[in-house]
């Protein structure tokens, strides 16, 4: 029932707009009421909440239709490159930042692609791609090395290796080491004074 409603009152709200376009000299809230068949106050309600978003303009005779400016999302320039990775690979793409909280990660990928991560890193970071480039730079310590997969490295020599490649080639990779039949590659990212980002 409330879903009814719900769209039966944006419906309204699109008649109104469509009324107001045709009318450029602005319409009293009688009018409304009366191509809305509804009562004087319900008129007023949708119209007041048109106005609020800036779609209508209160005048002397009425309303008319407003100027409502887009939404626009601002997104950082690494947002902007994370959009941009997933537009290029359609994969599942991370951006994993550090913050004064700890490890946040942005994701950009369609609907059915795998997604194991939330919004942060698991404690099984030396298994991903992305974690291994946090341990590579020293923004995390060396966890329990733990095994997630058949594939995880758990040898700490090993591992100390794989870091060390990561540091000289600026490039991680993962391959079945977190989840079977997922691979991953993932760089780090650095501010212009050279400080760690994330990846």
């Amino acid at each position: 029932m409330a879903r009814k409603r719900s769209l039966s009152t944006v419906q309204a709200a699109l008649r109104i707009l469509a009324y107001l376009a045709e009318h450029p000299e602005g319409v009293e809230v009688k009018e409304v009421a009366r191509l809305l068949g509804k009562s004087l106050s319900t008129a007023y309600a949708l119209l007041n909440s048109l106005a609020e978003e800036g779609f209508a303009v209160k005048t002397e005779r009425g309303y008319r239709l407003g100027q409502a400016k887009p939404l626009r999302l601002e997104t950082t320039p690494l947002e902007e490159a994370l959009e941009e990775l997933y537009l290029r690979t359609r994969e599942r793409c991370y951006l994993a930042l550090l913050t004064p909280e700890g490890i946040r990660l942005k994701t950009r990928g369609r609907q059915g692609q795998p997604h194991p991560l939330g919004d942060t890193l698991p404690e099984e970071v030396h298994a991903l791609a992305l974690g291994k480039v946090f341990l590579a730079y020293g923004a995390l310590s060396l966890p329990p090395l733990v095994p997630r997969t058949p594939y995880t490295l758990t040898d700490p020599l090993a591992l100390e290796a794989e870091l060390t490649r990561v540091r000289e080639s600026g490039l991680a990779a993962e391959m079945e080491e977190y989840a079977p039949g997922l691979s991953a590659l993932a760089a780090p990212l650095f501010g212009p004074g050279g400080e760690f980002l994330g990846a």
